[in-house]
């Protein structure tokens, strides 16, 4: 059985995190969904493009001023904010582009890590790339359409960490 390329960004497992999301101001053009890698600009404010990270997306983009729900990010920058967890700690499962036994050995090294890919709503884990080191890989996971561990190849699911030497609260190298 092969597994299913189904890149549906990031789902925290780690047991109540979702509960300490903190509201965080978004840049202008941020047009994230819940479940996407988030990452901090130079102004502080919430952003797609790959850097520092700050955590991940767990709701849309809403008014400051009217707590409505919106499509994307206000074009004014900080009218919109989303809830995010920015525990550099926590563990979320996500698709990778391929899976090899030896990952979690290969990123333990702060330096050896993967970048984000795809576009919001389908973000994953690009194991050819380490430009941003951005995700550290624990284990392999299950597969969301069969409840069965994925396997060794393309389009796995794993367990990911992010690299705390880029995360925002983590150390700097």
């Amino acid at each position: 059985m092969a597994n299913t390329d189904l890149a549906q960004s990031f789902r925290i497992i780690t047991p109540g995190a979702e509960k300490h999301a903190v509201k965080w101001p978004c840049a202008s053009s941020y047009a994230g969904k819940p479940g996407d890698a988030v990452f901090i600009d130079s102004n502080g404010r919430a952003t797609a493009t790959a850097g520092i990270t700050l955590g991940i997306q767990v709701s849309t983009p809403y008014s400051v001023a009217t707590l409505a729900v919106e499509t994307t990010a206000s074009a004014t920058a900080g009218a919109s904010e989303i809830l995010l967890v920015v525990d550099p700690n926590v563990e979320f499962v996500g698709q990778i582009s391929t899976f090899a036994v030896t990952d979690p050995y290969t990123t333990r090294s702060s330096a050896a890590c993967y970048d984000v890919a795809g576009s919001a709503g389908a973000y994953y884990i690009n194991a050819a790339a380490s430009t941003n080191d951005t995700f550290k890989i624990v284990r392999v996971a299950e597969e969301v359409a069969t409840g069965k561990q994925s396997e060794v190849g393309a389009y796995a699911k794993v367990v990911a960490r992010f690299n705390p030497v880029v995360h925002f609260l983590g150390s700097i190298a």
